[in-house]
């Protein structure tokens, strides 16, 4: 689960025996913390970036260190809706990894550079750039991180309007989470699912998709993304004329953002795993 996942991040952190190894694992829970704790992400990204050029470190950065810290603050900063700064740090972080031939780390840039872009409508663009992501993470066989991907273009298609398109790269995302068994990524992908029927007026697909969706969220004790659920059930069952049920999973879903400090799921409601 990903409660397990930050613990025992948490755990390295605080057991960590020299520089280096703190900085890989405060960025390494930076990463994982986006979805949360922003601010407390955003937090030990800054410390570890701070970190890579001062002691030790003073005459000659930890450049690893530094794209890693960089990727992180890009990542929190898209889960803010902050996509000038998502942007600028992702794209740092680009060239970064580039020179340091870290592919995990380019690809990941990537994916931040290209939901971003998404984001702000500009769609060739982003397909153009997630599909270079899917092509890493198949270069260094991440078969999570394909998914990813997979689910990344989807979204940008999705969002461009283009709805087979979407379903086809949502489907390949979810064949492969479950063939991993990435229970959040399978719960991510049903809503997607979910949310392109409800696009097209399927209303009893799309609650029978996020039904199942916000199972497994509760399973696996993902309040973030219960929140992302209720909000997309609650919007269908508004689509269906239930305006009070709908109001009753739009308010939870709300509590549960304003608790967490995101944005709510109502204004980005595709949502993107590991973004």
């Amino acid at each position: 689960m990903i409660s397990d996942e930050i613990q025992e991040l948490e755990n390295r952190a605080a057991a960590a025996v020299n520089r280096q190894e703190r900085i890989d694992c405060l960025n390494a829970l930076a990463w994982a913390l986006h979805r949360r704790d922003i601010e407390r992400g955003m937090t030990l990204a800054e410390e570890a970036f701070r970190l890579c050029y001062t002691g030790e470190y003073a005459k000659a950065p930890y450049q690893r260190g530094l794209a890693d810290s960089l990727l992180a603050m890009a990542r929190l900063h898209l889960r803010r809706a902050q996509h000038d700064l998502a942007l600028g740090k992702a794209q740092e972080a680009q060239s970064l990894c580039h020179e340091l031939h870290h592919t995990l780390g380019l690809a990941r840039a990537l994916g931040v550079i290209g939901i971003t872009n998404c984001r702000l409508g500009r769609y060739d663009a982003a397909v153009t750039v997630l599909f270079e992501e899917l092509r890493l993470f198949q270069q260094i066989s991440d078969r999570f991180g394909e998914a990813e991907a997979y689910n990344h273009i989807g979204v940008a298609y999705a969002s461009a309007g283009e709805s087979q398109r979407a379903l086809y790269y949502f489907d390949q995302s979810l064949q492969i989470d479950r063939e991993v068994g990435n229970r959040y990524g399978e719960a991510i992908l049903l809503h997607n699912i979910g949310t392109y029927h409800a696009g097209l007026g399927r209303y009893p697909e799309a609650l029978e998709y996020g039904a199942h969706s916000l199972e497994i969220f509760r399973d696996i004790h993902d309040r973030a993304g219960q929140a992302l659920a209720l909000s997309g059930i609650g919007e269908t069952l508004s689509h269906l004329g239930e305006f009070r049920e709908a109001l009753v999973y739009l308010q939870d879903a709300w509590q549960i953002n304003h608790h967490l400090g995101l944005v709510s799921p109502a204004i980005h409601n595709l949502q993107i795993i590991g973004l």
